[in-house]
C-alpha cells in the first residue's frame, strides 16, 4: 500500500503516516480499528513523497478468543493519514480510506 504525502505548508516539518484497518460487519468483539503500520517522514515545505507499507496475511487476520489468528474473508477498510481514521483535520482532509475485499 502506498500513500502520497505532500507538505502544503510554508515550513519544513515531519508527519507520522499511520495505517489503520477496520473489519466490516464482524460483530462487536473486535477492535473498531487497529494500527497496522506507521512511518515518520520529514518533508521540506512543498515537498511530495510516497510512504509505502506492506501488510502481511497476519495483519489482515483476526485474533480469536484463545489468542490465535483466524484468516478473514470479506470487506475491510484501510485508512491512511496523520491522525486516527475517525479524526478529521478539516483544514487538510488528510485521511484517505479505501475498502478492499479479501477472498
Amino acid at each position: 500500500m502506498s500513500v502520497d504525502v505532500t507538505n502544503t505548508g510554508k515550513l519544513d516539518g515531519e508527519e507520522v503516516v499511520q495505517i489503520y484497518l477496520s473489519h466490516v460487519n464482524q460483530g462487536n468483539k473486535i477492535p473498531l480499528k487497529a494500527l497496522k503500520g506507521f512511518s515518520r517522514i520529514f518533508l521540506k515545505a512543498g515537498e511530495h513523497r510516497v510512504a509505502s507499507f506492506t501488510l502481511s496475511p497476519e495483519d489482515l487476520s483476526l485474533v480469536t478468543e484463545n489468542g490465535g489468528l483466524k484468516e478473514f474473508k470479506g470487506k475491510v477498510l484501510l485508512s491512511a493519514g496523520g491522525y486516527q481514521p475517525d479524526e478529521r483535520n478539516l483544514k487538510s482532509g488528510n485521511i484517505l480510506t479505501q475498502a478492499i475485499t479479501i477472498l
